[in-house]
């Protein structure tokens, strides 16, 4: 499996790991689940920066889009499953749904872009000190 391939399922374990945290947390605690959306801010940031430092801007960027829509589609079934993400009558409108996968690939995507740029400017840096 090629290294870009193998990073981005890592990305997609990461945060459907943390979505079942969050969920699990949120429903022993009673902790309001729309709280968790800043860490999965963090792990897009997360995610795109280690891409962009180790890969290129370019696989920044998609990976952390896939890293949205993952969230957005499995994440959230997950979240449903467990408990915390059941919004009701959410399921009987597939536009809002589209619409909340669209804007998370593009949150994903863009802070996808910022964060691998960092990357790069990070390793170039590096290369830079050692060089």
């Amino acid at each position: 499996m090629r290294p870009g391939w193998r990073f981005a399922l890592i990305a997609v374990g990461a945060i459907l790991s943390f979505d079942v945290l969050a969920s699990v947390v949120s429903r022993a605690t009673g902790w309001p689940y729309p709280a968790w959306g800043i860490g999965s801010l963090a792990v897009y940031a997360a995610v795109g920066f280690l891409a962009g430092r180790r890969f290129s801007i370019k696989l920044a960027v998609g990976v952390t889009m896939l890293t949205g829509v993952a969230e957005s589609t499995l994440g959230w079934a997950i979240s449903w499953a467990i408990g915390p993400g059941r919004q009701p009558g959410m399921l009987s409108r597939p536009g809002v749904i589209a619409g909340i996968v669209i804007a998370a690939a593009l949150m994903g995507a863009l802070i996808g872009f910022f964060a691998g740029l960092l990357g790069v400017w990070v390793r170039e840096g590096d290369a830079h000190d050692r060089g």
